[in-house]
């Protein structure tokens, strides 16, 4: 795989190195299928892992086989405004900002939720399928 330097992306000279030894290590996994084959989303983990391309690749390797085996893809067809806004008036909870790093807030309003009420509306799985989709 071929790896053109995104000065938007990359800010370091080891933060591309790690990018390109992660991409080539990742080349047998197959990330276009979970949506993972772009540089953003190995840099994601690359920094996770303090650029540490082994690190990352094991993480990285987890991600994939945990997206394939839940199969993150069939959730493109749900409809989630329809199917889960009797759990949304139950379970309250949503984004909020983003921190100082640039990370997303989400806030749960555990007081006011209504937790049998949101068991009632899905079942397990749906729950994780929305938690997944969110």
């Amino acid at each position: 795989m071929n790896v053109e330097r995104n000065n938007d992306l990359i800010v370091s000279e080891a933060e591309f190195s790690a990018l390109q030894i992660l991409r080539r290590k990742a080349s047998e996994l197959d990330l276009e299928s979970v949506n993972l084959h772009t540089d953003w989303s190995l840099i994601r983990f690359l920094r996770a892992r303090k650029l540490n391309p082994d690190a990352a690749y094991t993480m990285l390797a987890n991600s994939v086989a945990f997206r394939q085996k839940k199969n993150f893809a069939r959730l493109a067809d749900v409809n989630f405004e329809e199917k889960f806004a009797r759990f949304r008036q139950c379970y309250i909870h949503g984004m909020y900002n983003l921190d100082r790093q640039g990370n997303p807030v989400n806030l749960e309003m555990i007081g006011q939720c209504d937790l049998f009420g949101a068991m009632e509306a899905l079942s397990k799985d749906e729950i994780e399928n929305y938690f997944i989709h969110v």
